[in-house]
């Protein structure tokens, strides 16, 4: 009678390489027999396997059937076969990722690979064109900004199943985000005291959005001109933003300057002339002769200034009086 035996496949594991076939790691599957007598030996057998073309990540089954005898009687024999279901491995690639700084510590397509550029995958096999990132997040160890290596969860997905990132490196990077703090031009009047210094110290700044509730508390403001501030402009720079919450080092400052302005100081004029049929006072007839004029108002005990030019007109028909202004 037939001696019974049995062929069994052994369990085959391999990475996709976008070359191997479903056939050739078939053929390549090994087997294990049952007992056979003496020096009987199975040398190989048929495997086959219902996949076709290249072999994908995922499973696959494959069987073992027309063993042939390397010695002894393939006749002597009832052999019986069990399948093996092998398996393909997605390869491991390796991803670069950023995004500007949120608040968050996930990664999505909000904030990351939903916009070009930000992600880039490398590692694939074959000069296969890197897969996207289809779905899912992943989280850093912390939402500040900063370069990270590692995710402390990761539920990606990428549009090729025949690539996964679990396993492979990682290069996540959370920039600083942009705002600019804007200085508010001012405007005070002379009063012979206020320094550049202090002024620039107190104008205002406005900034833009920042992230929840961060907020910028203090910036220092620097100007070019010294001593006590005179009629005219001056530019105030603002730098150095400090943060009454949340962190500067999640964000990149610009600064845009203010030009602000000292009015001169509005005193009085008292101004006289003799009657002489015309409505201009001029140095000819009125400032130019000592005691013809007065001015008061002045700041900070400062003496009066001089007319030192010009002329005005009286808006009244010319009679003898004084001029008031």
């Amino acid at each position: 009678p037939l001696y019974s035996s049995a062929a069994s496949d052994v369990y085959k594991r391999q990475t996709y390489d976008g070359v191997s076939s479903y056939a050739s790691l078939a053929n390549a599957t090994a087997f294990s027999t049952g007992s056979l007598v003496g020096s009987d030996a199975v040398g190989s057998v048929t495997q086959t396997t219902g996949s076709t073309g290249v072999a994908q990540a995922g499973s696959y089954s494959v069987t073992p059937s027309a063993a042939v005898l390397s010695t002894g009687a393939a006749g002597n024999y009832s052999f019986s076969y069990v399948a093996s279901t092998n398996t393909v491995d997605p390869k491991v690639v390796n991803l670069s990722i950023r995004k500007t700084y949120d608040g968050a510590t996930n990664f999505t397509s909000a904030n990351s690979y939903g916009t070009a550029g930000n992600y880039a995958i490398t590692g694939m096999v074959n000069s296969e064109a890197a897969p996207t990132i289809a779905s899912g997040s992943a989280s850093t160890s912390s939402a500040n900004a900063a370069a990270y290596n590692s995710w402390s969860s990761n539920a990606l997905v990428l549009s090729n199943p025949n690539y996964t990132l679990t396993g492979g490196t990682v290069a996540a990077t959370i920039d600083p985000k942009a705002v600019t703090v804007s200085n508010t031009a001012s405007t005070t009047t002379y009063d012979g005291v206020s320094s550049y210094a202090s002024l620039a110290n107190g104008t205002a700044f406005t900034t833009g959005s920042l992230v929840g509730s961060d907020t910028v508390g203090s910036v220092t403001q620097t100007t070019g001109s010294t001593g006590v501030a005179q009629a005219g402009s001056y530019s105030v720079t603002p730098s150095a933003a400090v943060l009454s919450t949340g962190a500067a080092g999640n964000y990149s400052f610009s600064y845009v300057a203010s030009t602000n302005t000292v009015d001169p100081k509005a005193v009085n004029l008292s101004i006289r002339k003799t009657y002489d049929g015309a409505s201009s006072f001029t140095s000819a007839n009125s400032y130019g002769t000592a005691g013809n004029y007065n001015i008061t108002g002045m700041v900070n005990s400062e003496a009066a200034p001089i007319i030192a030019s010009g002329s005005c007109l009286l808006y009244t028909s010319p009679s003898p009086r004084d001029a008031h202004e």
